[in-house]
């Protein structure tokens, strides 16, 4: 869910991605329970029960409002019965991520799609559906000439970024049910010439807060 200001450190942004159901049963070097495993997973909303990430217990609040502890079991039997099959909790310090620990998108980049989508979904996409950490209000589509530069904000924070994310069936998903629509993908995979990108990776050069708003500089 978007937040006004975040603490990025080496390991990425404070409290994303550190917990993850691990599905028992997997047989691919992917284990973690996913919406592409279980779609009704977007349905769930996890939040800190305050303000120091560090220490602040995390709650998920289910599709039938109850609200319980990360660790507790009528959580785990509940995602193991709609999963059907073997679940385990993990948490694991720097984050699960895919490939890299920041993930970023433009405003020109969603407009893009928005225009690449037509009628689909009233032609709007969902910022959600990209699962960005960090959203930019830049002139053009920029992200091709990101690629080995650093970006650079005003509280010092600095990311190097790396390579474009490849899409999957998870931006097929809405945010907060997990209804699919197939159309999205395809839109993606026309806006980038048949490739499925949308957004860059990007490595923590140097720590800092950022916040709504902060400006931003492109350095090489």
């Amino acid at each position: 869910m978007p937040v006004e200001t975040a603490q990025v450190y080496w390991y990425g942004f404070n409290g994303d991605r550190k917990y993850a159901f691990l599905r028992e049963d997997a047989a691919s070097g992917f284990p973690w329970l996913t919406g592409r495993d279980l779609s009704a997973l977007l349905a769930y909303r996890p939040e800190f029960a305050g303000s120091d990430h560090h220490t602040a217990p995390v709650f998920v609040t289910t599709p039938a409002l109850e609200r319980w502890p990360v660790a507790a079991a009528a959580l785990l039997e509940e995602l193991r019965a709609r999963y059907g099959g073997p679940l385990a909790l993990t948490r694991v310090k720097r984050g699960t991520f895919d490939c890299m620990p920041v993930s970023l998108a433009s405003l020109a980049t969603l407009e893009r799609l928005e225009d690449a989508l037509g009628a689909v979904l009233g032609g709007r996409l969902e910022p959600e559906r990209l699962r960005s950490n960090l959203l930019l209000d830049t002139e053009g589509a920029p992200e091709e000439e990101w690629f080995g530069r650093t970006l650079r904000f005003a509280s010092g924070a600095r990311l190097a970024v790396h390579y474009p994310i490849t899409r999957c069936h998870m931006v097929n998903l809405e945010p907060g049910t997990g209804s699919s629509e197939p159309r999205v993908l395809r839109a993606v995979a026309a806006a980038s010439g048949g490739r499925a990108e949308a957004g860059v990776y990007a490595a923590v050069a140097a720590p800092g807060r950022v916040s709504l708003g902060d400006a931003v500089w492109l350095e090489d």
